[in-house]
């Protein structure tokens, strides 16, 4: 069962993506917060770097080089293919194919938008609205 623990209401093991929004929505489970509510108010000050999922491979190597790490950690690179394979290797077509798979209606889509908008509106995560 899929639970809000903060409720004690669960729902099938067959939610529809729809559906898994809904209680995303009503229940405050940290891994489903906005990412803005995620911490408070005063520590956004502090915040000198947020990376995306979209650009992990060049936010990761931005990241490394800020902190002096990339010669240590990010040069060399992952996987069997003499470590040049990127953990954060982005294949568009199945990107493009998995985000129409979830997001099959436009209603959808506009509730996660609105259930996210917080996020969006908070300059210090650079989001684009979609």
């Amino acid at each position: 069962d899929q639970c809000c623990p903060l409720e004690r209401k669960c729902a099938s093991d067959r939610l529809t993506f729809a559906e898994f929004v809904e209680i995303t929505a009503r229940c405050r489970q940290p891994e489903w917060m906005s990412q803005t509510l995620r911490m408070e108010d005063k520590y956004w000050d502090v915040i000198n770097f947020v990376g995306h999922l979209e650009s992990a491979l060049d936010d990761t190597k931005r990241l490394l080089e800020k902190i002096g790490a990339w010669t240590e950690f990010g040069m060399t690179g992952w996987g069997n293919n003499d470590g040049n394979d990127s953990i954060f290797a982005a294949d568009p077509v199945l990107d493009k194919n998995m985000m129409s798979m979830f997001y099959d209606t436009e209603e959808t889509k506009k509730r996660v938008e609105e259930i996210y908008a917080i996020d969006y509106d908070n300059s210090k995560l650079g989001l684009r609205q979609p």
